[in-house]
């Protein structure tokens, strides 16, 4: 207790502070609200972080749809490039295919350029041969050339001799190439000379050097009718041609013709 005024006074006393009014007890329905309210609370709190899952799930669903997108994108940009390089390497074969056929023209148009120039030529070689001497040969010189007549006692001829005159002589002598008896009237050949029957086709040194059908047969008597054409091969390695100009009882005619070695 504290004292006012002086130390003689009487005593102040002290005052007893007011007690706060007791308040007046709450309804039931109130409790029931604010227990709502709590609840509410919690479902908030429960669906706030639900659709922060729902985010979180909705972002990570977005990004892979976007990685799919931008693979997609990838993929169709590749795509379109493989596409236009196959396009350009189209293009590239077409100008190719192109330059081949123009380039084939231009050959084309050589080819006949060089045809018609040949055929040219060629009229012009054809009109200096026309005009040329009919003498001018490339054959060998003729050895001898004259008739002789092999009778049918067993004759033969030497058809590389130099004589003017082919004589006749016995039958299998020495160097004699052909030979001609009376037994059955063939024409015989003496090894090592040959002999090619070329019937009615006229036979020259050209003919006798390039034909095949030499052989060591003999001429059967039947084909050696007048006209008929033969070349001999000698002994001594020359052309011979030979031409049936008669035939009787008393011989067989030819007309002999000897060349000298190419």
């Amino acid at each position: 207790m504290s004292t006012a005024g002086g130390t003689g006074g009487t005593p102040t006393p002290t005052p007893t502070p007011p007690t706060p009014p007791t308040p007046a007890p709450r309804p039931r329905w109130y409790a029931r609200i604010a227990g709502m309210r709590d609840e509410s609370g919690k479902w908030i709190q429960w669906v706030a972080t639900g659709l922060g899952v729902i985010v979180i799930v909705l972002g990570w669903v977005i990004k892979d749809k976007s990685d799919d997108a931008s693979r997609l994108q990838t993929q169709l940009t590749e795509r379109n490039q493989t596409v236009q390089q196959r396009d350009d390497t189209i293009a590239g074969q077409r100008t190719t295919i192109d330059d081949l056929k123009n380039q084939v023209g231009d050959l084309t148009t050589r080819v006949s350029s060089l045809t018609a120039a040949n055929e040219t030529l060629q009229a012009q070689v054809d009109a200096v041969v026309g005009t040329a001497p009919e003498s001018i040969s490339m054959d060998p010189a003729i050895r001898h050339t004259g008739q002789a007549v092999l009778r049918p006692d067993n004759s033969g001829l030497d058809l590389d001799v130099k004589e003017s005159i082919y004589g006749w002589n016995p039958l299998l002598q020495e160097a004699q190439d052909i030979a001609y008896t009376n037994v059955d009237g063939d024409l015989r050949i003496a090894s090592p000379a040959k002999i090619a029957y070329l019937g009615n086709t006229v036979a020259d040194y050209k003919s006798c050097s390039s034909t095949r059908t030499y052989t060591f047969n003999y001429v059967k008597a039947a084909d050696l009718a007048t006209g008929a054409w033969m070349c001999v091969y000698t002994s001594d390695g020359r052309y011979s041609v030979l031409r049936v100009y008669g035939r009787d009882n008393t011989g067989l005619g030819l007309e002999i013709t000897t060349y000298e070695k190419a």
